[in-house]
């Protein structure tokens, strides 16, 4: 019986020991959520130098933080075994600097290398203490560092929800930071022009970003602007050279259609199509009514809104899309500000409800 029990003590603390090494989670959803993607398996795979990961998310944490701190640990962990151990990592406590002026110099060092801080409120000693936290982590590639911040603070979501919401995308988080330090090169995209879309002023603010963040499509490609209408001309019959034209469009992985206003002809459609054909991606940014709230800057206050013609309909539909030529109306809508009246000929406003103007909040 005492060999019986020695027995099964050493066989629990094996057990035990070498869980901590290997990952036992199983994905049983049907759509398999908590699986990596196919895209990410790839990327973690194809690291061909060491990689290092420094999580400043450590410390005497309320229930939900350690939830998101063990879900960066499991999935770090499983990054780790995809690419054949390349990858190190370690969880710090930016805290447990004791000197309270290396402490802040520390956190405007962390700051700086544009992690995001935030408040957290803790139980301590049996009172509520407020502590800084910085819930994200750098990452060092081939001497390129980046930043990422994981925790996610949706607007009218309880704690609960934006902790879970972090967790969901961490890979994502985590993988798209590794894949841009990988890339020896940015994949091009371009804006098309020729149609009436957006100018590049107009588009600045996804493009480039004056925030110190990566919310922006510079930071992910090399982005361009393409005229669809001007053709390279052959050097033998001075004519415009489809061929090349099409090829140019190929070159790039995606093209963005943003907010047409002039009809496409034929040609347009054809080149379209067929860079679609050949594995280009497309993304679609159309109004199916010409309807602006400028349009009622004039003297009666109110204009028709019209159809937005662009000859593209019978094309959309084949990739089984139609654009419904409506216009939404919300009674409880949100307010715009109207100019009432004057004061020392400055403009008094006044928020009106407006029905256009939906009242949408997405989950």
């Amino acid at each position: 019986k005492f060999i019986s029990v020695i027995l099964l003590v050493v066989l629990v603390l094996f057990i035990n020991i070498l869980s901590s090494f290997i990952n036992w989670n199983v994905d049983l959803t049907n759509d398999k959520k908590h699986s990596l993607s196919k895209e990410s398996i790839e990327i973690i795979k194809n690291l061909d130098d060491r990689l290092f990961i420094s999580v400043y998310l450590k410390g005497d944490f309320p229930a939900g933080f350690k939830k998101l701190q063990k879900a960066t640990q499991d999935l770090l962990k499983q990054f780790n075994e995809l690419a054949n151990k390349k990858i190190d990592f370690e969880f710090i406590n930016p805290n447990n600097v004791t000197n309270e002026n290396e402490k802040l110099a520390y956190f405007k060092k962390l700051v700086k290398e544009n992690l995001s801080p935030t408040d957290l409120e803790i139980k301590k000693d049996g009172k509520q203490v407020n502590q800084i936290i910085f819930p994200g982590a750098t990452i060092d590639y081939k001497g390129k560092k980046v930043a990422v911040n994981f925790l996610k603070q949706l607007p009218g979501e309880s704690p609960e929800n934006n902790i879970n919401s972090s967790i969901e995308a961490l890979e994502y988080e985590f993988v798209s930071a590794i894949e841009h330090l990988s890339k020896n090169r940015l994949t091009k995209i371009a804006f098309l022009e020729g149609n009436g879309e957006l100018s590049e002023q107009q588009v600045y603010d996804i493009t480039e970003s004056v925030l110190d963040d990566n919310f922006n499509l510079s930071y992910y490609y090399k982005v361009d602007r393409f005229n669809i209408k001007e053709f390279p001309v052959d050097s033998i019959t001075n004519l415009p050279n489809l061929l090349m034209q099409s090829n140019r469009l190929n070159s790039y992985k995606a093209i963005i259609i943003a907010k047409p206003t002039i009809p496409f002809n034929n040609l347009d459609r054809f080149l379209i199509d067929q860079y679609i054909m050949n594995g280009g991606k497309v993304l679609w940014l159309v109004d199916g009514v010409k309807a602006s709230i400028d349009s009622l800057q004039n003297k009666l206050g109110a204009f028709i809104a019209t159809k937005n013609v662009l000859n593209i309909e019978d094309q959309l539909l084949r990739y089984g899309v139609r654009i419904n030529s409506n216009l939404i109306e919300d009674l409880r809508s949100t307010k715009i500000p109207i100019i009432t009246g004057y004061s020392n000929n400055k403009p008094q406003q006044s928020y009106f409800s407006w029905p256009y103007s939906a009242l949408l909040v997405s989950d």
